[in-house]
């Protein structure tokens, strides 16, 4: 092996030990793809970052800008005094017989046919980025040119107009033919129709987060005889934020499932589209795909079809691919083999029989989700919001063997919000505390066990007020039969009682979070602490406030007294804090006098 680590000026060093420590320098390779040599490293800047072909003339780019003369060997490098107020230079692309180069700072210039002078093109308002995997790119056809820098951009040279496709975030390859321009990134790949100004996304499946938290934060303490307790109380309100999220999550889903009224898929699995596309090669009708993964998959697809032709797979995540003649040209990040070439034609002759759609078919998902373990079935049909399917799946289930998932999974398929099963619910929710007592999984089962009777009661009054006051049947309370229920006594005294239990509910949590002693009073600094809450809250803008849910919500006001006024007015006892019903005394007169205003 070659052990050299240095840049060489040798004619044919070794390739692998050269890029170790300076990778910008561009190498060729005779016709047979062997025995790569440095390409005019006299000539050429030590530092390139990209590279462009034009009949006899090889255009370079990087610490210098610069057009090397194929016959004459001659090299014209470009700088300030011909236009270019960049220091670096990222990448080239012809459009409209143009020249166009990118520099630093988001300048783009352009150099039209037979000129000496660049001139820069100013580029519209976006929010533009650059960094580890967000380029800064270009590519073009005759009419048009794309720019991609964090947001994607197209200039139109007929109408000397810009496009922001806003909608396309974080692109980490772009390539265009005469109709489309073609992007790349981690939510999969894209195409931006020129005639019809249309974007179409390809995205891929998506990650479920499961329910075992139980290695949460804990591997940074194996082989400890002991762990700190401030790290215990942090994993445990780690625990406890996943399972809160999880919890909140599936409200929205089964909101999303009643709103549209059709089944959820979780995963998303409607195109066969890795995650991270990072490279694009156009091949006439086909277009090449490359991906950075391990393993880095190269894809074939036909654009007209929209199909997946064939795919292979090199060493590495792929970085860069090339079409030349007979050959695919793969470059990859890391991996024993940097460069791959492929051979097209086996690729390219796969039977048409044997291609399949990028799009995948509701009978095909069906198929792909009953071919997954129960396990991954259940936690699908969580996120689906069926807990019909859930319960099933799980059904037979030894209580006594079920891992803390399955029981997560089998409390929530019964409680208010799923197939409402109170006292199922209440045994799986209890079968968790009694197994890890004192854990925050038991701390958070404790808490949506209440949630979800809470919401029963909820949703069993309702029921039996749509049962009493519904005359037409309908499954719903009109805007008449509503006024009726409201002109009835018995709903009004009773809607006062639930109002009232509500209220209670409210002050009870609001008094348990800021009793930070735990002794049951709430003393000068923790009334400050509401206080402080309260007024954030009252002076934020609605926009702010839209949908969250606020603790405090009883007690905003813009008025809400400092502690030392509290105490003096509702501190009956004189002990210096306020108990349960003095605290209560103080919502009750900020409510009234909310009324009134």
């Amino acid at each position: 092996m070659d052990e050299r680590s240095a840049p060489t000026s040798d004619a044919n060093p070794d390739m692998a030990a050269e890029i170790l420590n300076q990778r910008g320098r561009l190498w060729s390779l005779d016709l047979d793809g062997q025995n790569p040599v440095l390409f005019e490293p006299t000539l050429l800047p030590g530092d390139i970052h990209s590279f462009l072909l034009e009949n006899d003339r090889l255009w370079v780019a990087g610490e210098t800008l610069g057009c090397l003369d194929l016959k004459t060997r001659g090299f014209r490098q470009f700088g300030l005094r011909e236009g270019l107020t960049s220091r670096d230079i990222h990448s080239l692309a012809f459009a409209d017989d143009r020249l166009f180069a990118t520099g630093d700072a988001f300048r783009l210039y352009q150099l039209e046919p037979g000129a000496s002078q660049w001139q820069e093109l100013k580029l519209p308002q976006a929010s533009l980025s650059t960094g580890t995997g967000n380029p800064c790119l270009v590519a073009g056809n005759r009419r048009w040119l794309g720019y991609v820098a964090g947001s994607a951009l197209l200039y139109d040279h007929a109408s000397a107009t810009w496009t922001n496709l806003a909608k396309l975030r974080q692109a980490h390859c772009v390539a265009a033919d005469e109709s489309s321009f073609w992007f790349g990134g981690y939510q999969g790949l894209h195409r931006y129709d020129l005639e019809t100004r249309a974007l179409e996304s390809w995205q891929p499946p998506t990650a479920i987060q499961g329910f075992n938290t139980f290695s949460l934060g804990s591997y940074q303490y194996v082989g400890q005889r002991s762990v700190p307790a401030e790290a215990v109380d942090r994993m445990s309100e780690t625990i406890r934020s996943v399972l809160k999220k999880l919890h909140e999550q599936r409200g929205l889903i089964h909101q999303e499932k009643l709103n549209h009224q059709a089944a959820i898929d979780p995963l998303h699995l409607n195109y066969r589209m890795p995650e991270d596309v990072t490279a694009l090669a156009q091949d006439g009708d086909f277009l090449w795909i490359g991906t950075s993964s391990h393993s880095g998959n190269c894809l074939l697809v036909h654009k007209p079809s929209l199909s997946l032709v064939s795919r292979c797979s090199v060493d590495g995540g792929i970085t860069c691919l090339a079409v030349s003649g007979r050959d695919l040209w793969v470059g990859a990040a890391f991996g024993k083999q940097l460069l791959t070439r492929i051979e097209r034609q086996p690729l390219l002759s796969t039977p048409r029989s044997q291609w399949l759609s990028l799009i995948i078919s509701p009978e095909e998902r069906s198929s792909l989700v009953h071919g997954m373990s129960t396990r991954d079935q259940a936690m699908y049909a969580f996120y689906a919001g069926d807990d019909a399917t859930v319960a099933q799946l799980l059904g037979s289930v030894n209580p006594a063997k079920a891992s803390l998932e399955e029981m997560f999974l089998l409390a929530f398929a019964h409680d208010a919000l799923g197939l409402d099963k109170p006292e199922l619910t209440r045994e799986w929710y209890n079968r968790i505390a009694s197994r890890y007592p004192d854990s925050p999984w038991a701390k958070s089962a404790q808490e949506f066990l209440a949630a979800s009777e809470e919401n029963h009661k909820l949703k069993a009054r309702q029921d039996r007020l749509l049962t009493k006051y519904d005359l037409n049947h309908n499954g719903i309370l009109d805007q008449a039969e509503r006024a009726a229920m409201e002109r009835d006594p018995a709903y009004q005294r009773e809607e006062k009682a639930v109002r009232q239990d509500e209220l209670d509910a409210q002050l009870q949590a609001i008094f348990k979070k800021y009793d930070r002693s735990g002794d049951g009073r709430l003393d000068r600094d923790e009334l400050e602490a509401i206080r402080n809450t309260v007024r954030m809250f009252s002076e934020a803008p609605p926009s702010m406030l839209a949908g969250r849910k606020i603790l405090v919500a009883p007690l905003l006001t813009r008025d809400f007294p400092p502690a030392a006024q509290i105490l003096k007015k509702y501190d009956a006892n004189k002990d210096g804090a306020l108990d349960a019903a003095e605290f209560k005394a103080l919502a009750v007169d900020i409510q009234k006098k909310a009324q009134l205003q």
